[in-house]
């Protein structure tokens, strides 16, 4: 029996035959070498090339492990790995990476719990809270698998447990796999230690940035059946570093399947940047329960920075996910997140989220068959379909469902319509007093391409709004074939008082709204919209946000016609300006005709309506009635970008629907007159010349009569 050390030991007296059996010196494991005169590669060996494992340099001779030949595997304890939970086997697990060919290869751990260095790493000094040294700090002890390709992991359920006096900084991070592609991961598991690591959350500087698992800018990869567990920052992290560095190569077509994330520091997963990446089956819970720092999730999809490629993970997959008692959201699909797929996901004690995002990159998101225990849902992307799914709820919890589409990406044809349809939500009424309980359905800001139908709520609520509709009134939502229902032992057990319950059942907010059925005491019965009768007042409303600086917008309406002359067609324009920077609010309103008689609606001190200008009216331009929007010179000066919100409302006989088209941002205008926002009197315009406030009032209540009597305005 010869040992490999013994055999391969520099003046060895052993013959060196073609081929040799020996026993492994570190697993005492029998083993064969033949004699080479190649690498893997095909190049000729050299000393530099015999790592002494799997080449072998025996006097002028070189030798290599048959099995590698064979097999291309190779076994992390042939590399000096204990795998005893004493043992610092960092550079065991290192030393077999750095052998690792380019493609083409497996690697092998044994069930085993190995350790991830030795407790003497330093911990560097914060100064009030934060670190400002580089993000290289200390010895590199976590494990890099870098431009590789083709290759298997087996961990057979290996641990690799990062030592209890471990810096938490970036270097002790676990394993990452950079610009890999056709590769798969399986089995092998990661415990961050981080219950007594205790990162330093406050600082979010690079070398902060750690994780158990890592894959950036990889394509075609899986990882199987793996946990990353109580790590000092992301579980999982999927990013595409790359394009952040103004390289085009995209993190794709990866999958994360049955693993597992627990007691993370600040996320279960991270995915960012990625495309067609999914997650099927597995669970991502405690995040932040022990330790942690922002935003705390589950899973949270994400854009990270903005590139040169575009941003934003497209066409995700969650399917089949436990989310449970994560701090922050169990599932968040945040900036930049768009056409993802939920199913078959199981929330509890955990909400679930979809962002707003000013360039509609978040959006046309497909939420269904999930069941929510105990979970809130915000909804805030636009063109999201959320159907199928069932809610539960605990007799006393604040439940929230939120759909409130900041931007009006539907109107501006950014995004399909929102879809909220066949779910179901009820609430457990308890088998005592409970209490008042509050629970709300909350819609609001953009509604247009909004459609709520066929949702069943039991017992959503005994107290407050139980259906709550805020934004603009501009009948654009569709509500129809809904049940609020509280049976009777949720009313008993609340004690509920109609007076303290109510809904919004405003006319205005529906451009549909029917069969809907109010089964609470004391209730009444949902308006019914079904379709707008002759005489009802014709309204178009919109927002643009985040406009730059300098840029013009122009409404146009085309083929506009009444059962009267055109002279005598007036539309009335309220503007408002929710500026980004410095969220001020100015209201503007406007009676304008394409006549020349243009009225001006105000209310307001007489000093605030000496400095309105004359009404703008309408002119024609490209042979279309054309209404010019730009920001204002005094606010320009303070704001890079300014938003409009305008309504539109045809006043008088008006019988048919109108057209109005809105014009991308452009440069320049020869066209005046201009409506700015906020809009402000010009140089040359004189000042109103009445005497006092009454005067004022009186003279444009006298001008607001003619027109009441000559059928243009409605009383």
């Amino acid at each position: 029996m010869i040992y490999t050390n013994d055999f391969f030991a520099l003046g060895s007296s052993y013959p060196n035959d073609n081929l040799v059996q020996l026993v492994d010196s570190f697993t005492l494991e029998n083993v064969n070498f033949k004699k080479t005169s190649v690498w893997h590669t095909g190049v000729p060996m050299t000393p530099a090339l015999a790592d002494g494992i799997i080449y072998r340099q025996k006097g002028t001779d070189y030798y290599v492990d048959v099995d590698w030949l064979t097999n291309r595997t190779v076994y992390v304890k042939r590399f000096g790995a204990k795998g005893d939970g004493i043992t610092n086997d960092v550079p065991a697990i290192k030393r077999m990476i750095s052998f690792l060919p380019e493609k083409d290869f497996i690697v092998v751990f044994e069930n085993a719990k190995y350790i991830q260095g030795d407790g003497t790493y330093p911990r560097y000094p914060l100064v009030n809270g934060v670190y400002s040294g580089n993000v290289d700090i200390g010895e590199e002890i976590f494990f890099s698998f870098e431009n590789k390709s083709d290759f298997t992991i087996y961990g057979n359920g290996a641990v690799i447990k990062a030592h209890p006096n471990n810096a938490p900084i970036a270097n002790a991070r676990g394993f990452e796999f950079i610009r890999c592609q056709n590769f798969r991961v399986q089995d092998l598991n990661y415990d961050g230690s981080i219950n007594t690591r205790k990162p330093d959350g406050g600082d979010n500087a690079m070398y902060n940035n750690q994780s158990g698992f890592k894959v950036s800018s990889s394509q075609r990869y899986e990882l199987m059946n793996c946990r990353s567990d109580n790590t000092c920052m992301d579980g999982f992290i999927i990013v595409s570093d790359d394009i952040f560095e103004n390289i085009d190569n995209w993190n794709e077509d990866g999958i994360l399947r049955n693993c597992h994330a627990d007691n993370n520091y600040r996320q279960g997963c991270s995915i960012v940047n990625s495309k067609r990446f999914k997650v099927l089956g597995g669970s991502y819970t405690n995040t932040g329960k022990t330790y942690g720092t922002l935003p705390k999730d589950g899973i949270d999809i994400e854009e990270g920075y903005n590139s040169l490629f575009g941003r934003g993970s497209n066409n995700t997959v969650i399917e089949g996910v436990l989310f449970e008692n994560n701090l922050g959201d169990g599932l968040a699909l945040h900036l930049g997140t768009h056409n993802a797929s939920v199913s078959n996901c199981v929330f509890k004690n955990n909400s679930f989220a979809v962002a707003q995002d000013w360039e509609a990159m978040s959006r046309n998101n497909t939420i269904y068959n999930n069941n929510f225990y105990d979970s809130s849902i915000k909804l805030s992307g636009g063109g999201e379909h959320f159907y199928g799914n069932r809610i539960y709820l605990s007799p006393t919890f604040p439940f929230n469902f939120l759909m409130d589409n900041e931007y009006d990406h539907f109107a501006n044809k950014k995004c399909r319509e929102t879809l909220i349809y066949d779910n179901y939500l009820y609430r457990d009424p308890g088998k005592q007093s409970i209490g008042n309980v509050p629970g709300t359905l909350n819609i609001g800001e953009s509604k247009d391409g909004v459609r709520i139908f066929k949702n069943t709520f039991i017992n959503i609520a005994s107290t407050g709004s139980f259906l709550y509709i805020h934004g603009p009134v501009d009948r654009k939502l569709e509500f129809y074939d809904n049940i609020f229902h509280n049976t009777e032992e949720f009313i008993t057990n609340t004690s509920m008082n109609p007076a303290n319950i109510y809904y919004t059942n405003y006319e205005g907010f529906f451009k549909k709204a029917y069969n809907n059925r109010i089964e609470i005491p004391g209730m009444p019965e949902m308006v019914s919209t079904a379709h707008r009768s002759t005489g009802d007042k014709l309204v178009k409303g919109f927002q643009l946000k985040r406009i730059p600086a300098g840029k013009y917008v122009d409404i146009t309406f085309d083929r506009m016609s009444s059962n009267f002359e055109a002279a005598e067609l007036y539309l009335k324009v309220t503007t408002r300006g929710y500026w980004f920077e410095n969220d001020s609010t100015h209201v503007k309103e406007e009676i304008i005709s394409i006549s020349d008689v243009k009225p001006v609606s105000y209310s307001g001190t007489l000093n605030d309506f000496k400095k309105l200008p004359v009404s703008t009216g309408l002119y024609i331009k490209n042979d279309k009635a054309t209404l010019t929007f730009s920001q204002s010179s005094s606010d320009a000066g303070i704001n890079s970008l300014w938003n409009l919100d305008i309504t539109i409302e045809v006043l008088g006989n008006y019988t048919d629907d109108f057209p109005m088209k809105i014009s991308d941002y452009y440069d320049m205008n020869t066209q005046p007159p201009i409506i700015s926002l906020p809009m402000t009197k010009s140089a040359s315009q004189a000042d109103s010349s009445a005497l006092d406030l009454t005067a004022l009032r009186n003279d444009f209540n006298n001008l607001l009569l003619k027109l009441r009597s000559s059928g243009v305005m409605q009383s």
